[in-house]
C-alpha cells in the first residue's frame, strides 16, 4: 500500500518469497481485481511490471492494516514505551538471525 509501483521482483525481496510464489499471489490478486499491473521499462531497458492496487486492493487493505493496528494495541497494552522499544529491537535482532542462518 505505501510503495504503489513497486516492481514485481523488489516486492518478492521484501516478502521474502520466492520471485515464482510472487508471481503466483499476484495473478490470484489481479484476477480478484484486488490489483493491477503496469510495464514499466526499467534499467538496461528490461521490461517489468508494476504493481499497483485497485480501489478494491486499497479497500482491503485498510482494513487489513485496522485489525493489526487494533491488534498491536491489545497485545501492547500494558507496556511502556521503553518495554516497546526493547521489545522492537529484541524482534528485530531475531529476524536478522534467521535471515542471515537460512539454510
Amino acid at each position: 500500500m505505501e510503495q504503489e509501483g513497486i516492481v514485481q521482483k523488489e516486492l518478492a525481496q521484501q516478502c521474502h518469497v520466492e520471485p515464482a510464489t510472487m508471481t503466483s499471489l499476484l495473478q490470484k490478486m489481479c484476477a480478484g481485481g484486488l490489483i493491477q499491473k503496469e510495464s514499466l521499462t526499467v534499467s538496461g531497458g528490461k521490461r517489468a511490471y508494476g504493481i499497483y492496487l485497485t480501489d478494491l486492493g486499497r479497500s482491503y487493505a485498510q482494513k487489513v492494516n485496522d485489525v493489526v493496528d487494533r491488534m498491536e494495541q491489545l497485545a501492547l497494552r500494558d507496556f511502556t514505551q521503553e518495554e516497546k522499544q526493547t521489545l522492537l529491537s529484541l524482534l528485530e535482532r531475531l529476524t536478522k538471525n534467521i535471515q542471515e542462518g537460512q539454510i
